[in-house]
């Protein structure tokens, strides 16, 4: 990998900033939060028929703009760059569902409900009418790279780096 000589000033380049438009999609697996049942309560319960007659709950993920900016800088006459890039997409993931007529049945319980249910005769169990989910998505990381562009046959380049990424 050598440099190539610097007589032009396109092999001089210096300062590069950067900017990309990112539209991507955020997804956690398990993360269910209530089953419905899909017949009248009275009639599930008494024919101990859960399994069948449930109908679980997820939250709805979209597609949600995001972006990412850099610095970069080249060393001229070196083939040796510097980048500094900054990348972050936020998402926030609400769900309800409700239905007084048909049960519903939380999947996730603070402690003290589940400590309070265990407690309860399970004759007296109640189901819900409504259930919600809230799930926050922060995703930024800075990305810094040291790089050096290498050529061979005239037709390809390569470019190794080593980079350091820290993420929040």
């Amino acid at each position: 990998c050598e440099a190539d000589s610097c007589i032009g000033m396109d092999k001089c380049r210096g300062i590069t900033i950067y900017s990309e438009f990112l539209y991507w999609k955020v997804t956690q697996d398990q993360m269910q939060y209530a089953a419905v049942l899909s017949g009248e309560i009275q009639d599930t319960v008494q024919a101990f028929q859960l399994s069948e007659k449930l109908s679980i709950v997820d939250p709805s993920f979209k597609y949600n703009p995001g972006f990412r900016i850099g610095l970069g800088y080249e060393i001229p006459c070196s083939n040796w760059d510097f980048q500094l890039a900054w990348t972050r997409i936020h998402e926030k993931v609400s769900s309800s569902v409700a239905d007084r007529d048909r049960g519903i049945i939380p999947l996730t319980m603070p402690l003290a409900s589940i400590f309070g249910f265990l407690v309860i005769d399970p004759s007296e169990f109640g189901f819900g009418s409504q259930a919600k989910s809230r799930w926050n998505f922060e995703f930024d990381t800075f990305d810094f790279q040291i790089g050096r562009t290498c050529s061979f046959m005239n037709c390809s380049v390569v470019r190794p780096y080593l980079g350091v990424k820290g993420a929040s």
